[in-house]
């Protein structure tokens, strides 16, 4: 069967959705003629709009106000979209997800059991591909749903668009000196509390850094701001400005190399062919990884490893890390 007007349901997290865009490519080469739609949320909307092969982003804040304004801005978007698709792929596999996903149409089609993230999720799927080691990595695993309309493999493509970076950064950029290919990137976000390194470890990290490249902290909320002047006050390191996404796919394209935690720098680091060096405690570098087998990745395999905890009252994980490998790597030894 063709299908002509398919639905992507992958409303968050931003890292998740970098590694969805494979298997979008995969099915935009399938059906090049097809009006394909993604339903995100706000800030999932906003990175998607730098890469191609999307028709239409719906917005689906479930996050904002109460439940009344959550349940008006559901109500709005089933009344608009349900029954325009022939084929709907929830690649979120939660509860919300699936039920979003069978509110838009009958022919659903998402993770089965031990795979679906939420098992009630489930049960609101028409088509479920068989069972997928779950030790391999997530890119396969959403390639795999495709299985289900005959996509069983490819190339592993990020359809980026063609991009500009913003007269601020431009000249943030400019005025630093920051030349393609000279600067490395130290990430200190992570979004899970249990990812976080310590300053002193982010500090460890930069001090064994070629002097010769330029040192540069990535931050992404005000906390992480708050750590990153820190850091960048004691070790000299450049700290950046807030950047949208535009500007931090193509400040990191333009790096000579990446350092972070399992987050959205290290998977647009993969998506633009940038050296990166991945640090893994609570989450598995096989799982959520680089695919490229020159980059490396930093782990302290204990009992308690990949548990996928947001919190933890210990994070032996990551206090224990062997930093060394990195400036190896990062200085070419």
């Amino acid at each position: 069967m063709r299908y002509s007007r398919i639905a992507i349901v992958k409303l968050s997290s931003l890292g998740d959705i970098v590694h969805t865009l494979p298997a979008l490519s995969l099915l935009r080469n399938e059906y090049p003629a097809s009006s394909i739609t993604w339903f995100a949320d706000p800030h999932g909307a906003e990175l998607m709009k730098n890469f191609s092969g999307i028709d239409k982003i719906v917005v689906v804040d479930l996050k904002s106000g109460g439940i009344l304004q959550k349940a008006g801005n559901l109500k709005k978007i089933i009344s608009k979209y349900r029954g325009k698709f022939d084929l709907i792929l929830d690649f979120q596999g939660l509860t919300k997800s699936a039920v979003l996903s069978r509110l838009l149409g009958k022919n659903t089609a998402g993770f089965g059991r031990g795979n679906v993230r939420e098992f009630p999720a489930r049960f609101f799927y028409k088509m479920k591909p068989l069972f997928f080691e779950e030790d391999s990595h997530v890119i396969r695993k959403n390639i795999h749903l495709l299985s289900i309309i005959g996509i069983y493999s490819g190339d592993i493509v990020y359809p980026m668009k063609a991009m500009d970076f913003s007269m601020e950064i431009k000249s943030f950029i400019e005025n630093r000196e920051l030349e393609p290919g000279r600067y490395v990137i130290l990430n200190i976000g992570g979004g899970w509390e249990t990812k976080l390194l310590s300053i002193e470890q982010n500090r460890e990290i930069l001090s064994g850094i070629n002097p010769d490249l330029k040192k540069v902290v990535l931050w992404g909320n005000r906390d992480e701001e708050i750590k990153a002047d820190i850091i960048s006050e004691s070790t000299g390191a450049i700290k950046v400005p807030f950047m949208n996404f535009t500007d931090l796919i193509l400040f990191i394209a333009n790096a000579g190399a990446l350092i972070s935690a399992d987050s959205l720098p290290l998977h647009i680091a993969d998506a633009t062919g940038t050296r990166s060096v991945g640090i893994f405690g609570p989450t598995s570098p096989e799982r959520n990884g680089s695919l490229n087998r020159d980059n490396i990745s930093i782990v302290n395999e204990i009992e308690c490893s990949f548990c996928y905890k947001r919190k933890c009252s210990h994070k032996n994980c990551m206090v224990n890390l062997d930093l060394s490998p990195i400036n190896n790597f990062i200085n070419g030894e």
